[in-house]
């Protein structure tokens, strides 16, 4: 099951205030004092319940569970085998099979049959070959022919005659592309990078003229030739390696060089690193720009060019070990060339660091560690078979020792950082600006620093709007910051302030003092429940050659994509470009992009939509759209 609430954002309700009327089980100071599915917050047990009988989830598709520690959740359902595809109906040659989490029509036996064996489709089942075909040795890529007339009757289930010969195998499937997608135009065209969810891998593709794109694999995919791993032709999508590589692919961002070069960030979820990828005429080269193994780092990255062509890249590390210390930190990494093409060919610079040492254990272990009661130390815990005998239910198994552990929730929120969301451009003079929401005082803020050099230059953190949050005196803001710098120095800012769950946009002089500020679409009141509706996720703006600020973003309550053009003072022309189809054609409106091409006259929406329940199996993935 993939668990999904608004875009790449954790849980949907961003930062809920414990309600002290309801869902409270008596005073606490640590998530150990309340009850199964309920987390400590602000001194009261709150119930971590995403849904119920009278809060039905926000998408259509999701339905609501109980979760793994006791309370329910959204998600998205998804298959894992095929025998719960079986309703689907498919044409002759194709059986129903799990496919990246979903239900569709595939090949039979899953691509092919082990040595000495061909595929009987009507049972999608392996049988043995006749003894005239036991001596065919086909190669990688290839298997006995099981259709060919003479050969094999996949229908009948026998040989009609004996002849055999090797035929390719099918292709694999492409995948389930789309999730952390990035758009640009590279002076030709437009083109953009994806995390493919099926197999882990960073993809990147070319936008056709008919909206289609043509992905390529370009980090992720195993160099290995046997042929267990080979299941699909070797000329198709990952060179019929069906086998799972690196995952890589996650916060993906792209931007183009003048002549086209596509410069590429994006996460190793494995390593908990930041890697960078570039096409060359040799094919794409990739290395690790920062971060492998010291915690979560590469989060959210987003990347630009400076005036010499350098990749300049904005990013979070999250619980980062520094000496036995946690520590989230928004970070530059600055290549000291146009082609870098090691770790070393990179300069860092920290921007805003928060100590994580007197948060909780949820906010400093990792994914991979566990908490310990004894010393609220996070640690990375030994294989269950450590122990003699397995320990109990809140303990591990750390140094051969069952240990107390804390109980960590299984679904976490944002990240409690300042810096999540970096949106990075370039001044005319040289200089960087970085807009950012801030976890700890809920807040829009903005890093400047002078340039040419972006490493020494002067750094000053400026407050946009908010003061504090929901707890604090001030409102929720600055989530999903967009932010532009016109050729002229003008600078453009869209947000969501989640208290008045409103898209907002702002015009900044050079000094960073606000000139306009202007809500542009509100869900206040809007749709028939109490709560509106939440507007402006993953808020993605440009100005057009002509000045015309244009926004796109996302209704995640409505599951649509939203597009927002300022055709005057205060004068917002609002539109919906995908997801109010009178006959439902899945949730739009996740990962949200929009780039104008090198004119500044067309302007160009990605969006990444579910659409799990389709007729032929899930047909999740990109569109494309040119706004009016």
């Amino acid at each position: 099951m993939l668990v999904v609430a608004g875009c790449d954002c954790g849980d949907g309700n961003l930062n809920p205030v414990p309600d002290q009327d309801a869902g409270v089980s008596g005073r606490c100071t640590t998530n150990d004092d309340c009850a199964t599915g309920e987390v400590c917050t602000a001194g009261a047990c709150v119930s971590l319940d995403q849904c119920g009988p009278d809060q039905p989830c926000p998408d259509p598709e999701q339905t609501c569970i109980d979760g793994d520690r006791g309370y329910r959740i959204c998600v998205y359902t998804r298959c894992e085998s095929d025998d719960e595809c079986q309703t689907l109906t498919c044409d002759p040659d194709l059986v129903p099979a799990c496919v990246g989490g979903g239900c569709q029509c595939g090949v039979p036996c899953q691509g092919g049959c082990p040595f000495g064996q061909g595929c009987c489709i009507p049972t999608d089942t392996c049988q043995d070959l006749p003894a005239e075909c036991m001596d065919l040795t086909c190669p990688p890529g290839q298997f006995v022919s099981v259709t060919s007339t003479g050969a094999w009757s996949a229908q009948a289930c026998e040989v009609l005659g004996e002849t055999c010969q090797c035929e390719r195998l099918p292709p694999l499937p492409e995948g389930d592309i789309g999730l952390y997608s990035a758009l640009e135009h590279d002076g030709q065209g437009y083109v953009m990078t994806a995390y493919n969810l099926t197999y882990g891998d960073l993809m990147f593709g070319v936008v056709q003229g008919d909206g289609q794109v043509a992905w390529e694999f370009v980090d992720g995919v195993p160099t290995s030739t046997t042929p267990d791993d080979i299941t699909g032709d070797i000329d198709g999508p990952r060179r019929g390696n069906g086998a799972p590589g690196p995952d890589v692919g996650l916060y993906t961002d792209v931007v183009a060089a003048a002549d086209g070069t596509p410069h590429v960030v994006y996460q190793d979820r494995d390593q908990g690193a930041l890697k960078y990828a570039r096409l060359t005429p040799q094919g794409w080269q990739t290395h690790t720009v920062d971060g492998a193994n010291i915690g979560d780092t590469g989060r959210y990255a987003a990347v630009a060019l400076d005036a010499q062509e350098r990749p300049v890249v904005a990013y979070l590390s999250y619980k980062e070990d520094v000496g036995g210390r946690r520590v989230s930190t928004l970070r530059l990494a600055v290549a000291t060339s146009a082609t870098p093409g090691a770790p070393g060919d990179w300069g860092r610079r920290d921007l805003e660091t928060l100590d994580l040492t007197g948060l909780s254990c949820a906010e400093r272990c990792n994914v991979n560690e566990v908490c310990l009661r004894s010393t609220d130390r996070c640690v990375v815990p030994d294989d269950e078979q450590a122990c003699s005998p397995r320990c109990e239910a809140r303990e591990a198994c750390v140094n051969a020792t069952c240990e107390p552990v804390r109980s960590l929730p299984t679904f976490m929120g944002l990240p409690r950082a300042r810096g999540l969301w970096p949106s990075a451009a370039l001044l005319p003079d040289g200089g960087l600006l970085v807009a950012y929401h801030d976890r700890v005082d809920m807040s829009l803020k903005v890093a400047r620093i002078s340039g040419p050099d972006l490493l020494q230059g002067a750094l000053t953190i400026t407050t946009i709007e908010g003061t504090g949050g929901p707890t604090g005196a001030g409102e929720e803001t600055g989530l999903y910051p967009s932010l532009v710098v016109t050729p002229g120095g003008e600078i453009h800012l869209a947000y969501v302030n989640a208290t008045r769950q409103t898209l907002r946009y702002r015009n900044l002089n050079a000094q960073l003092a606000t000139v306009v500020v202007e809500d542009v679409e509100s869900g206040l009141g809007q749709g028939s429940g109490p709560d509106g509706e939440l507007i402006g996720a993953d808020a993605a703006l440009v100005v057009d050659g002509s000045g015309r600020v244009r926004v796109a973003y996302q209704n995640a309550t409505l599951g649509d994509l939203r597009y927002a053009r300022r055709d005057g003072a205060d004068t917002w022309t609002l539109i919906t470009l995908a997801g109010d189809e009178p006959t439902y054609q899945g949730t739009y409106g996740f990962y949200t992009d929009q780039v104008l091409n090198r004119q500044g006259t067309e302007p160009m929406v990605s969006t990444y939509r579910y659409f799990l329940s389709a007729e032929q199996g899930p047909r999740n993935g990109v569109s494309v759209f040119s706004p009016p």
